[in-house]
């Protein structure tokens, strides 16, 4: 009995250290090595995932072909990069077209610093979905940033993903966004949490384009919110004949979700597209000050054509700029086809722009006050917002239902704290059912002692 017990102790202990397992910060592409024909693999450490990188981004003999197109990868636990954050980081994971399930975990200790290169846990995606991922605490900076992805050619799905952290585009004329630098396709029920920052601005013609899930979008965003801070880095002194010149204001496209929007291409040889759009969304993210005449900043998105933004809140603190309207601004607002607007609303103490009026179908919106849109009804009657989407009460503002079950349907998969509590939850679960079960095991073995000895004495 006592071997029994032992044994089952050591098993029991075993199971539970695994949530404690760490990385050698060495990929390991075993898990694809062993079946690579397989059209589904679960990935359990950052060593793994580490791998999946390396297996994609190979251009050897090797892996030259693999970029998961029809397969499926599966995050099985929460992982930690952190052992992969020296130097330039984690390396992105390039030119993946496949599904990526995040199972509802999360990565923590994202760190990429690629000096004019792309940026994020994926460099480059085409056809990919990534779903059900939480990034959390990420520190991304590139030349076209997010911290999702850096850049999304056609034909992409982002779902039910979230990221927190800081993003920087480090060179002039860069794309940056919490979620994705560039990005073509659909970006629904996901949300940035963070800041987004500008790197060196550019003194020529050329512009930096921001935008809290953004940098350049083209396609469907909905049910998306961001909050935090969109800010730039001031330019290095201009020394002209020994003389400091003044400093030049910046010149960007920057939005409260999308920087710039797009008509959305349906395919390769350009001659299909569809107008972009964003909808049933909002925003808080604070906006910087001070920019140049040329720039454009918008509540919503900086600028763009050929799209469209309705049922949308921009809710950015005040920002006082030369040029900016409170949903979204545009070269050429004379245009027409130039932006579909519909049942948008704005803070209604931020400044409007000169060029157009008030009005829910207006580049500057209808006014909506913070007290209002604190309130359920905004939401779900004024907006129709859908509450199998939302969570939506009064006193706060909309949060995503990012996953619902039939027996939880108020479920928030990510309420937990991405912090490694989790992990120690589950050791702590686990010990707690080791003691249980030691407990029943060695009173089944008292008692089973004590009716030994009973028979014995009965047959003495």
């Amino acid at each position: 009995m006592r071997k029994i017990t032992f044994v089952f102790l050591i098993v029991l202990f075993m199971g539970s250290t695994t949530v404690f397992a760490g990385s050698t910060g060495e990929p390991d592409t075993a898990w694809y090595d062993e079946n690579p024909s397989a059209d589904e693999f679960t990935i359990y450490t950052a060593d793994q995932l580490a791998g999946l990188a390396k297996i994609v981004n190979d251009r050897t003999d090797t892996y030259t072909s693999e970029i998961f197109a029809n397969k499926t990868i599966i995050l099985a636990n929460d992982i930690d990069l952190s052992a992969y954050a020296s130097g330039e980081g984690w390396t992105p994971i390039s030119d993946f077209s496949g599904v990526f399930d995040g199972n509802h975990k999360i990565i923590t200790g994202l760190m990429v610093n690629r000096q004019g290169n792309n940026a994020g846990l994926f460099g480059s995606i085409r056809d990919a979905t990534i779903k059900n991922l939480g990034l959390a605490g990420v520190d991304v900076t590139g030349y076209r940033a997010g911290g999702l992805v850096a850049v999304a050619g056609f034909g992409n799905v982002i779902e039910n993903c979230y990221v927190t952290g800081t993003v920087t585009g480090n060179r002039t004329f860069c794309y940056v966004g919490g979620i994705a630098g560039i990005f073509g396709g659909n970006i629904t029920n996901s949300y940035f949490d963070g800041t987004v920052v500008s790197g060196t601005i550019p003194r020529d013609i050329f512009q930096n384009y921001m935008g809290g899930i953004a940098g350049h979008f083209s396609g469907i965003m909905e049910n998306c919110y961001s909050a935090g801070e969109l800010w730039f880095v001031a330019p290095p002194p201009n020394i002209i004949n020994g003389f400091i010149a003044p400093l030049q204001p910046p010149d960007v496209i920057l939005g409260g979700l999308a920087g710039s929007l797009s008509r959305y291409w349906l395919n390769d040889a350009l001659t299909e597209f569809q107008n972009s759009s964003i909808k049933n969304s909002y925003t808080t993210i604070s906006l910087p000050r001070d920019f140049s005449n040329s720039s454009n900043i918008g509540g919503i998105a900086g600028s763009g054509s050929y799209s469209e933004i309705m049922n949308c809140v921009a809710l950015n603190p005040i920002m006082a700029n030369q040029r900016r309207e409170r949903i979204v601004c545009t070269y050429y607002p004379q245009f027409g086809d130039a932006f579909i607007l519909f049942g948008n609303y704005a803070l209604y103490d931020r400044p409007i722009s000169e060029w157009t009026p008030k009005g829910h179908d207006q580049y500057d919106g209808a006014d909506v006050t913070m007290e209002e849109a604190l309130t359920a009804a905004f939401w779900t009657e004024t907006m129709g917002w859908d509450t199998n989407v939302w969570i939506i009460e009064d006193g706060e503002l909309p949060r995503l239902r990012m996953c619902c079950t039939l027996e939880n349907p108020c479920a928030d998969c990510f309420d937990a704290p991405p912090t490694g509590v989790r992990d120690v939850a589950s050791a702590f679960a686990a010990m707690v059912a080791f003691i249980l079960v030691s407990v029943i095991l060695w009173a089944y073995g008292v008692r089973r002692n004590k009716k030994e000895k009973e028979l014995q004495a009965y047959i003495c």
